[in-house]
């Protein structure tokens, strides 16, 4: 079983959690919230590695998901959310969310900035 931990800032943002909270849909924040939690069972399988642990995965916002796909994240329907996510031992760090394709390279620095800052120590997690 991993242990989830949300990446926090100086400032005490969480970037994953004020994201999906700011979802209008309230059942698209459930579903978010349901597939973060399946990953407590471990690693994706179905992740992306950007690089210094940190990992991408798509997760379903949309209607009609079939949480009961076991290790399998990524659902297939047209919506989509990025989790950016980095792992250190037994422990997944929630770094922040995304949905946009024009935000994608943006998202990924920031997440690769997150878990240096993380790992320096500067920051905490939640």
């Amino acid at each position: 079983m991993m242990n989830l931990k949300r990446y926090r800032t100086h400032t005490g943002h969480e970037p994953v959690t004020e994201w999906i909270e700011s979802l209008p849909d309230s059942s698209a924040r459930n579903r978010l919230t349901d597939q973060i939690e399946q990953l407590r069972s471990g690693m994706p399988t179905e992740c992306r590695q950007l690089g210094n642990n940190v990992y991408v995965v798509r997760l379903d916002a949309g209607p009609g998901s079939s949480p009961d796909k076991a290790q399998k994240v990524r659902l297939d329907t047209e919506h989509g959310v990025r989790l950016y996510f980095g792992r250190k031992g037994e422990s997944l760090l929630l770094l922040l969310c995304g949905a946009g394709s024009w935000t994608k390279a943006a998202e990924r620095d920031s997440a690769l900035a997150f878990m240096a800052d993380f790992e320096t120590g500067s920051r905490r997690d939640a």
